[in-house]
């Protein structure tokens, strides 16, 4: 069975200032327009009221975990060099709740655990991964 390469993000259009976002250290997110609601993923629409407009917002900080999940096992060449690895939600200081992965020091991850925002290169983009508050610098 031949390796699997990890799969790389499309930048396109509606995702392009994430990515850009991501490029400076930021976390961008939309928020609409029409009733103030921060949401994630990037979409033209808000997924609360259903009004057209929406606007770009980053942060550069962190948040708070919401729940995580420690994965011990996989056997795809894609994630198996990341065992034991961290998956969870994030909510973030002042924007909405978003899917993360937790990097560096996993043992001592915890609902309610302060996060900040870093990037981790793959290919020709920086995607977005959070560590514990206490691991940045």
């Amino acid at each position: 069975m031949a390796d699997v390469k990890r799969v790389l993000p499309a930048v396109d259009a509606e995702s392009r200032e994430f990515w850009e976002a991501a490029a400076r250290g930021e976390f961008a997110y939309k928020r609409c327009v029409s009733c103030g609601r921060a949401h994630w993923y990037p979409r033209p629409h808000c997924p609360y009221c259903h009004a057209d407009g929406t606007t770009w917002e980053s942060t550069a900080g962190g948040g708070t975990v919401y729940t995580f999940t420690v994965i011990r096992q996989n056997s795809s060449s894609a994630f198996r060099d990341w065992v034991p690895y961290a998956m969870g939600m994030v909510d973030l200081d002042g924007g909405p709740r978003v899917f993360a992965r937790f990097v560096g020091d996993i043992s001592g991850l915890a609902v309610g655990s302060r996060v900040e925002v870093s990037h981790e290169r793959v290919g020709d983009v920086d995607v977005p991964v959070f560590v514990t508050a206490a691991e940045v610098p």
